[in-house]
């Protein structure tokens, strides 16, 4: 069985969550824990689960951006709620939060735009609406499934649907942000990068030098995201 090992790290602790393949929590802990720790979090997964470090396809952090504040000592402090900023000249912007609240921050937007310019709107259907990773949009095709192994055809469909109507322009954007391929398995998303870019380079027309150094710079990027556990 495959799992996911995810390391939250907080603003006065870590947590480690431990996913299977259905992404249902199976395991958590939360403790104050070095890089070092790692390796004690792996063997306690593995005398559960029999995960071992060679099982481990990708690693990475994330950082969560929260509104500053002045007078705030430690970002303990700092709220973790979205903020909505009208500048002069009437720019919106949404500052904070997180994505499983994008229906929220959604709606605050919307909500200003017809408050400070005077918008004209029928009833919203936002809350009904169903999302998933094609957005309220049905996918081109039914090949477009999350999976660290696509086929030829099922790659050719996420690269054209990301670049067609994800607004994709880097490989990074399709291998990391739209098939979170990447954060599953970074081995394989080097692997795929040159087929990714020949695809790509139809869809918006590169050059092969600009094709060759779109690969190149997701390589640096990938580099990271190799276990060296």
């Amino acid at each position: 069985m495959k799992c996911i090992l995810a390391l939250d790290q907080g603003t006065t602790s870590s947590r480690a969550i431990l996913f299977d393949e259905s992404a249902r929590i199976i395991g958590m802990g939360q403790n104050e824990f070095t890089q070092e720790e790692v390796g004690f979090i792996l063997e306690e997964a593995g005398r559960a689960l029999g995960i071992r470090a060679n099982d481990v396809t990708s690693q990475w952090a994330g950082l969560r951006p929260l509104v500053g504040r002045a007078n705030a000592k430690s970002t303990a402090a700092l709220s973790r709620k979205h903020v909505i900023e009208v500048s002069p000249k009437g720019l919106i912007s949404v500052l904070g939060e997180k994505w499983t609240t994008c229906r929220k921050m959604g709606e605050d937007a919307k909500d200003a735009a017809i408050r400070h310019h005077g918008l004209k709107t029928g009833v919203s259907t936002t809350a009904q609406r169903p999302l998933t990773d094609h957005g309220a949009r049905k996918p081109l095709s039914d090949l477009l499934e999350e999976s660290a192994e696509p086929s030829a055809s099922e790659l050719k469909c996420r690269v054209i649907e990301a670049c067609r109507f994800g607004y994709a322009r880097t490989l990074e954007d399709v291998l990391a942000r739209r098939m979170r391929l990447l954060h599953l398995d970074a081995a394989r998303a080097i692997q795929l990068a040159p087929q990714v870019a020949d695809l790509m380079s139809h869809e918006l027309n590169w050059t092969p030098g600009e094709k060759q150094e779109a690969v190149d710079g997701f390589l640096k990027t990938a580099a990271p995201y190799l276990p060296n556990i």
